[in-house]
């Protein structure tokens, strides 16, 4: 893999995406990011297995591939770098090395295909939504859900559509085992 990126770009992708990636983990690839370069895109995707992004950038694709590398280093680095181009490329042993003017930095990478499987939501159909409604929504009933780690199944909103109204209406609601909280509005988001 090989690929030449400006500076900024790689850099706003990086700053977005490496606060996802899990810091003290059992999994040491949880703490890379995976960069995959294909048809003159960089994409970078970071997971810690509950939260995932996924970013893509413009770039110059000299070899396609992908390879991941550790989030914090390479954020670090290209940082630090001066501003234009920043040439990327695997070597041999997953190794990364970083090329901007002068400046020459090698990066000990993982396979990409260690990475966890990025799940893309392709056939999820697209909504406008009322931004207001769908906060009042949230903000009724997000109080309501767990912060305990111990009950997982308690710590999120439950979010469908329901035909018992006379008029198709969507209900969120949110328990803690204690607490429950309910809305319904009338917002269609072609969930079934």
């Amino acid at each position: 893999m090989i690929f030449e990126v400006e500076k900024d770009s790689l850099l706003e992708g990086l700053l977005k995406t490496v606060p996802v990636t899990e810091k003290k983990s059992t999994l040491p690839i949880l703490s890379h990011l995976l960069m995959n370069v294909a048809d003159s895109l960089l994409t970078l995707t970071a997971t810690d297995l509950e939260v995932g992004i996924q970013m893509t950038y413009d770039c110059v694709v000299i070899e396609p591939g992908a390879i991941t590398a550790p989030a914090k280093k390479l954020v670090e680095i290209v940082r630090e770098l001066a501003p234009g181009v920043v040439r990327i490329e695997s070597t041999e042993n997953f190794r990364i090395k970083i090329t901007s003017n002068a400046a020459v930095f090698e990066l000990a990478g993982m396979s990409a295909d260690d990475y966890p499987l990025w799940i893309a939501f392709t056939d999820w159909p697209e909504t406008p939504l009322h931004s207001t409604k769908i906060l009042r929504m949230i903000e009724k009933t997000l109080f309501a859900a767990s912060n305990d780690d111990s009950r997982f199944n308690l710590n999120g909103v439950l979010l469908e559509e329901t035909e018992d109204q006379p008029a198709k209406q969507t209900r969120m609601v949110a328990t803690d085992g204690h607490r429950l909280a309910l809305i319904d509005q009338d917002i269609d988001f072609g969930i079934h």
